[in-house]
């Protein structure tokens, strides 16, 4: 990896070259720019041949690789952003060998600014703003253009420690399209491995390793596991951590997530056991990451985590109740196997003491032999040790036995727990009990909803449409049909909290909710959603 930036030289318009040179130039932009509208028989050798033609023109004439071609409809646009526009995978050899002879060109304005003065194409670190859009950004939002990520970190660092690429860092758009399914996971473990200081870089105030987890899937556990070790403050990092992240995942009603559980539970797994601190950290609205579970305990993954988490940490049962954070000894599957886990907690620890104490009077016995001096009568250390080695033996013999009956004991009690997760284990609650169990979790009557707003789909608007449609069978009591848009958007901004990484978190008071002071009797509902 070298750090060494080339000399930068400004582009220059088509206009500037010499008219052989400008023919050439435009003969070639052309034939790249209705590539798309030609039929290619053969995609790859066509592009294959453009290569070659490309190639030995640039060769000839470096000045290629930064001059702008002029067209009505395109605007100034590179010969490297015509490729990548129109020609696009097939072209990847072609677009490393243009970056190759030009590699400031990555750090010029894509098309896709909103900026359109001519004078703006290059790269300037003194005015650089928060949304430039870079030709690097515009050859990571194509699907395959992710894979050239790990060889443009390895051979042009610098080109990620540019301005506008820490206000907007590519690899974010590389790691979307790897949680959408549309890049391989090998070419992102390449990336980070190639250019670890990613990890430690923001978007929206997230890190990677938080943003790795909004996705319709979610990300390869050893990598996830990977990533966390190589920075482990970004596993910390912020109010809702990702181990809040996750249990709301696993928790959550997404079948396709489910699909996802073996390695979601690996990575908590991994979490719970080496960053047991962020069990009792309060995320949004005050919750703890086994709140978020409490809501699913009819599912084997989430059984599964909540015993985990009670094992590590069982001091977590006495996180506050608030709005719709259930008092966690309430819930009848935590209710039912707290005391197994405590009662099994207990039984490993007096296996723990009794393993201790026969190894220590081992240990003494070996030892007071050692010293032992037998030709010295007044010495009483024969005694010693002869007291020492059958107390040994002794206490031996009786933890053994004492270990079997332990045994047995905790082998009752899993047994016992299993079969509570047995008895409790089954389909989501239907609307009618959520909304039972709602009422009889939250004194106020508040409904607590969080939506993530970086990686919101369509496909999830219509689940929150759904949603919304339970909720106002939740409220049909209340006679709200009547408000005004602009009424519904007040309340947004009343009852709803953004937070950095584009999270909204809204409360909705449902009929315990006492609205003597205010003006409008109805019950509020109100949801809200910001797209950075």
């Amino acid at each position: 990896m070298s750090y060494e930036v080339p000399d930068f030289k400004q582009p220059i318009f088509e206009s500037e070259l010499k008219p052989t040179l400008r023919t050439k130039f435009r003969v070639l932009c052309k034939e790249v720019y209705e590539w798309d509208e030609i039929y290619h028989e053969s995609p790859k050798d066509d592009a294959a041949a453009l290569h070659r033609k490309i190639r030995k023109e640039v060769k000839a004439h470096p000045i290629f690789a930064r001059t702008l071609f002029q067209d009505d409809m395109t605007g100034h646009l590179l010969l490297l952003e015509l490729l990548i526009d129109n020609v696009g995978s097939v072209s990847y050899e072609t677009i490393q060998f243009l970056i190759k002879m030009n590699p400031h060109s990555l750090l010029w304005k894509g098309e896709d600014d909103d900026d359109d003065d001519d004078e703006d194409e290059v790269e300037d670190d003194d005015n650089s703003d928060d949304d430039v859009f870079l030709i690097i950004h515009e050859l990571v939002d194509t699907e395959w253009g992710c894979k050239m990520l790990p060889w443009i970190a390895q051979h042009y660092p610098w080109v990620f420690q540019h301005k506008a690429c820490q206000e907007a860092p590519p690899h974010f758009e590389m790691l979307s399209e790897y949680v959408n399914g549309y890049c391989d996971l090998e070419t992102a473990q390449n990336f980070y491995k190639v250019y670890p200081q990613g990890l430690r870089e923001k978007l929206r105030g997230a890190h990677p390793l938080t943003a790795i987890l909004r996705g319709r899937r979610v990300p390869d556990a050893d990598f996830f596991i990977w990533m966390a070790r190589e920075y482990p403050e970004a596993v910390c990092s912020g109010t809702h951590s990702v181990l809040h992240d996750l249990c709301a995942s696993l928790s959550s009603r997404n079948e396709y997530k489910e699909e996802c559980t073996p390695n979601m539970t690996k990575i908590l797994h991994f979490l719970i056991s080496e960053h047991p601190n962020l069990l009792l950290k309060e995320g949004y609205g005050g919750s703890t990451p086994i709140q978020w579970l409490a809501r699913s305990c009819n599912r084997p993954p989430v059984q599964e985590m909540i015993i985990l988490i009670l094992k590590v940490c069982p001091q977590c049962v006495q996180a506050k109740p608030y709005c719709w954070l259930p008092q966690l000894l309430n819930v009848p599957f935590i209710e039912q196997v707290y005391p197994l886990v405590m009662n099994e907690l207990e039984i490993d620890r007096d296996m723990s003491i009794l393993d201790h104490v026969s190894k220590n009077l081992e240990k003494a016995a070996v030892l007071s032999t050692y010293h032992c001096n037998p030709t010295n009568t007044n010495d009483n250390s024969h005694v010693t040790s002869s007291f020492l080695g059958s107390l040994s033996e002794v206490y031996r013999s009786w933890a053994e036995l004492r270990r079997d009956s332990l045994s047995k004991q905790k082998q009752l009690i899993q047994e016992n727990i299993t079969q509570v997760c047995l008895s409790l284990e089954g389909d989501d609650v239907s609307d009618e009990s959520e909304e039972d169990f709602d009422e009889d979790s939250s004194d106020d009557g508040s409904v607590f909803m969080l939506f993530y707003g970086d990686d919101f789909t369509d496909e999830d608007s219509d689940d929150d449409d759904s949603e919304e449609s339970d909720d106002d069978d939740y409220d049909s009591d209340d006679d709200d049909s009547d408000r005004s848009d602009d009424d519904f958007d007040s309340e947004d901004e009343s009852s709803g909290e953004d937070t950095d990484d584009g999270c909204v978190f809204v409360i909705r008071y449902g009929e315990d909710y006492d609205e003597s002071e205010e003006d409008d009797d109805d019950s509020v509902e109100g949801s809200s959603f910001d797209d950075d």
